[in-house]
């Protein structure tokens, strides 16, 4: 007990910490859409009939699932979609935060496995003060999931490397297909997968005598192929598998061009219509921009609307730079550092390359590919390998001179503060970088700030100030309160005019609230200036 005794107690600790968050936000803007798909899940109907079902996914299923079997139950028979109820997403979160203490143990028993007690015990605390996990991993979405899902890949398959075992390479096969019901961003993992065992293969076919494991990787890819057309199929509820691509009613000109093509258009796939249909859904979505708004970044507008407008190339470095605590940024580096200066290639290839290269292709293919840049949610999934390399520094702790442990020490302190000073408003969380957390706006918005999670404090404060005009389009005098977005031009319905003066208090760090002075003569003395679209 007095060996994993601190592990419990962190876990522990984690576990209130993201119950606290879960409880304190409203339901967020896309928690709905996430809960009611589960809802279809279970109900045996996974068709995507509206656009908000675009990119959702089964797995949302398991926060659904324990007030469908009582509705079940108290019903003897199947529950339908209208029995569903805001106060039962905001229960559902509690499987989300269940999860990310599964993500937790996970990253403890790794980091544990590899450099000792210490550093298992250091990711731990990284964990408790990762602002970012602990925003989204009290949410009914698939971030969070995707998350844990990419982690426990790569650690199944360092295990694999390790060994190069048909039981590990199965076990990994298996973690890869489960991914795969969690994001579609997860399809990304088979080729992470695959570039994280070749220095380790590399180094195996090296050893004088060795078989080579190309028999093992041949079953790896065929299980992962199988388990993971089953796992689909079993998750959509086999709904139209084996429906060729001719018949399907395809969105966007690839897919359209792809179902022409004479011998592929016949071929009946062995995919449930479902699955298919939502990859077509969401590449619609991110070349249209309809689900989203303009893109913002520094105070600069790209329309959402224009397929030609580029994406902002630095959109997520800038975002990271702010979100994340300077203190974890600065022990990021630091543990880069040590790395380096204690680097073996041989050791590299089998242990911190399963962490660095799916922190590299996400941050790559995110920046080059994707036009919905809303949030730097979406790379969620690179935060628990940040952790774990950032861990490795502390594995020699007993050994630390009084002075390093102490600087090691002020740096967790300094990001205890941070953190703990928007706690439990996570989502909105912005380092000291923002000195003035009013005009946080100016350099990130959408889901970075707001995401409806304070909507309850708004009405609130609406209700007991009701001289308080709200997101007013037109230049008006007195006290007025707008979303972080209307004042951005991140929505077209915007406020925008609200830039030329300075808030003087906020609403959840969502809503800004603002003292306009009255204004002389008639409104067109005070000129709206429009957005700046660029391309």
């Amino acid at each position: 007990m007095r060996k994993i005794g601190p592990y419990i107690l962190l876990a522990a600790c984690a576990l209130v910490l993201y119950l606290i968050v879960a409880f304190s936000m409203s339901i967020t803007y896309d928690e709905d859409g996430h809960y009611s798909y589960g809802w279809k899940i279970l109900c045996d109907v996974p068709e995507r009939t509206i656009s908000f079902w675009d990119s959702k996914m089964p797995i949302t299923a398991l926060n659904v699932l324990p007030h469908f079997a009582a509705e079940a139950l108290l019903d003897w028979k199947r529950p339908s979609l209208n029995k569903i109820s805001l106060e039962m997403i905001e229960h559902a979160r509690v499987i989300t935060v269940a999860a990310s203490i599964g993500l937790m143990a996970l990253l403890m028993a790794w980091s544990t496995r590899l450099w000792g007690r210490s550093a298992g015990l250091a990711s731990g605390v990284l964990f408790c003060l990762s602002p970012n996990l602990m925003a989204h991993g009290t949410l009914v979405t698939t971030d969070l999931y995707m998350a844990l899902a990419a982690t426990a890949v790569l650690y199944t398959h360092w295990r694999f490397a390790q060994t190069w075992r048909l039981r590990d390479a199965i076990i990994a096969a298996v973690a890869l297909a489960i991914a795969q019901i969690t994001k579609y961003s997860c399809l990304l993992l088979i080729p992470v997968a695959f570039l994280s065992l070749l220095p380790s293969l590399w180094f195996e076919l090296r050893k004088k005598g060795t078989p080579g494991p190309w028999r093992v990787l041949s079953v790896h890819a065929l299980t992962t192929l199988v388990a993971a057309i089953l796992l689909i199929n079993i998750t959509f509820c086999c709904q139209g598998t084996f429906t060729p691509l001719r018949d399907y009613l395809f969105r966007t000109p690839e897919f359209q061009r792809l179902a022409q093509i004479p011998v592929l258009s016949t071929l009946p796939l062995p995919l449930p219509v479902p699955y298919l249909d939502g990859i077509d859904f969401t590449h619609h979505h991110e070349h249209t921009g309809e689900t989203f708004g303009n893109l913002y970044l520094l105070g600069e507008i790209r329309s959402r609307f224009d397929p030609y407008s580029k994406p902002f190339y630095s959109y997520y470095l800038v975002a990271y730079f702010f979100k994340e605590p300077i203190a974890l940024q600065l022990l990021f580096l630091s543990a880069l550092v040590f790395i380096g200066l204690n680097f073996n290639l041989q050791k590299f290839a089998c242990t911190e390359w399963f962490m660095v290269c799916p922190i590299l292709v996400y941050f790559i293919v995110q920046t080059i590919s994707s036009r919905e840049q809303i949030g730097l949610r979406h790379l969620l999934v690179i935060f628990p390998f940040m952790i774990l390399i950032s861990s490795s520094q502390f594995r020699e702790w007993a050994a630390f001179t009084k002075q390093k442990r102490l600087t090691y020490a002020a740096l967790l302190a300094w990001a205890a503060v941070s953190v703990f000073s928007y706690y439990p408003q996570m989502i909105p969380y912005m380092n000291e970088f923002v000195f003035n957390r009013l005009n946080a706006w100016k350099i990130l918005a959408d889901s970075n700030l707001t995401w409806g999670q304070s909507d309850d404090a708004m009405k609130e404060f609406l209700k007991a100030n009701p001289d308080v005009k709200f997101n007013p389009r037109d230049p008006v005098s007195g006290r007025v309160l707008a979303d972080v977005n209307a004042v951005s031009g991140v929505w077209r319905k915007h406020s925008m005019w609200l830039q030329r003066y300075e808030p003087i208090g906020h609403v959840g760090y969502m809503y800004l609230l603002y003292n306009i002075p009255p204004q002389p003569g008639q409104p067109e003395d005070l000129p709206v200036t429009p957005p700046v679209i660029k391309k």
